[in-house]
């Protein structure tokens, strides 16, 4: 019951050398590779020490697992038809979801540019210290309920923009 953006801190995309995410959407190039590309880019090891940690170095992109099904279904993909007689065909297996699975999979697995939540630890104590990662310039690329926006807006160090999810290809 969510429509899922990626918000993005214009500070940290600026300082990596992102520019014109707004075109490139509109250009129709705003991909999942791409946002994994700009990810790697704009993550900072800010103490040195060769770990990407929780509140000491910047991430290129925090997310958490239910990205899964807002990343599967921006690909275009519909996970049941409804025939003309009201039933529906499951397409859970079909070729292009698993593709799609795979996809996800692999970008979320990619590398220790990105916070993943859940793996870090985050849960209902302290959901508030993630989203309070984005707030003090430490996630460059926030994937998140829209709802989130009006949340780090407050007190959010840096001004930020809002994209849609990217497509999958």
């Amino acid at each position: 019951k969510a429509t899922w953006v990626v918000l993005f801190n214009k500070t940290l995309t600026s300082q990596a050398g992102i520019t014109d995410l707004y075109e490139t959407v509109k250009d129709n190039k705003w991909t999942l590779e791409l946002l994994n590309q700009y990810g790697q880019q704009a993550a900072q090891d800010l103490n040195g020490d060769g770990k990407m940690a929780w509140g000491d170095d910047i991430f290129g992109i925090g997310l958490q697992h239910e990205v899964v099904v807002p990343l599967i279904l921006g690909g275009e993909e519909k996970l049941f038809d409804i025939m003309e007689d009201g039933s529906f065909i499951n397409n859970m297996s079909s070729s292009h979801i698993i593709e799609g699975m795979e996809k996800v999979h692999a970008f979320m697995n990619s590398g220790n540019h990105i916070l993943n939540a859940q793996l870090a630890g985050a849960n209902s104590d302290n959901w508030e210290g993630f989203r309070g990662l984005f707030k003090s310039d430490l996630i460059s690329f926030y994937m998140a309920p829209l709802t989130q926006a009006s949340v780090v807006s407050g007190d959010m160090q840096s001004d930020f923009g809002i994209l849609p999810f990217p497509k999958l290809s």
